[in-house]
């Protein structure tokens, strides 16, 4: 049986809209192609022989531990890593790689071809939403819930603010920050049927944390949706505001 192939034209588009750098198994550079050199702005007679690490942070390089990942490919073994390069006037790049062992006639591997692509504006992008979700975290109570609100995860800012350990809630349901009589309110059910139909909720609501201690947060419920756009789960933000209600005071 035939195995088609890729076919000259294939390889052409690869090689226009993808970085190519062949290397040898202790890092050095055999071949580049254009697109690699255009992005570094480097002639190929200054990058052929260079050891490919040349191109990759000295800080990052020793994270990631680039020997570590050369012994991986040179027992045949693929690695797809992103690794942060230095750019033109020592300028930060990271770079998604696809690093390939390729074979010679026996099957053994010969040497590492690697397909790389600039991917530094989404880990920039990545690394701001981390810190602002980090930010919001510090600030606000976090908790997750199933659609059934039974507790998955809460971070410390909500566990400082109820009083309680993660083990202690993770599994009981929502009611247990409830009293009584809201538990049993035909609103009760409606709100988490809301919830799981994917609507959001939000405003000022009275809590109860540890040992019945009153609580007054000011809080909005998101249902978190599934890659196929359906509810998969809720996430509430809240902040304390006991304070200012116990002031008769509305919060800013």
């Amino acid at each position: 049986m035939n195995t088609p192939h890729l076919t000259a034209a294939s390889f052409a588009a690869i090689d226009a809209s993808l970085m190519l750098v062949e290397i040898d198994f202790d890092g050095t550079i055999r071949s580049v192609n254009d697109c690699f050199l255009a992005h570094f702005e480097s002639r190929r007679e200054e990058v052929l022989g260079q050891p490919y690490r040349h191109f990759c942070s000295s800080i990052r390089a020793d994270e990631v531990g680039v020997d570590g990942v050369l012994a991986r490919l040179a027992a045949g073994e693929p690695v797809m890593r992103t690794f942060e390069h230095v750019g033109p006037q020592a300028r930060t790049t990271w770079m998604a790689l696809s690093m390939l062992p390729v074979k010679d006639a026996l099957g053994h591997a010969s040497h590492v071809l690697i397909l790389a692509r600039d991917v530094t504006e989404a880990k920039t992008q990545s690394v701001e939403n981390q810190c602002k979700l980090d930010a919001i975290s510090r600030s606000h109570g976090i908790i997750e819930f199933d659609l059934s609100g039974n507790i998955l995860d809460a971070n410390e800012t909500f566990l400082k603010l109820t009083g309680y350990r993660l083990d202690e809630i993770r599994g009981q349901h929502h009611r247990l920050f409830v009293d009584s009589e809201e538990q049993r309110s035909p609103e009760y059910r409606q709100f988490w049927q809301r919830l799981g139909r994917g609507e959001t909720a939000s405003g000022e609501y009275l809590r109860f944390g540890r040992n019945g201690r009153r609580l007054w947060i000011q809080a909005s419920y998101n249902p978190i949706l599934s890659p196929d756009g359906q509810p998969a789960k809720v996430i509430k933000y809240c902040s304390d505001i006991t304070e200012s209600k116990l002031k008769g005071s509305r919060p800013r």
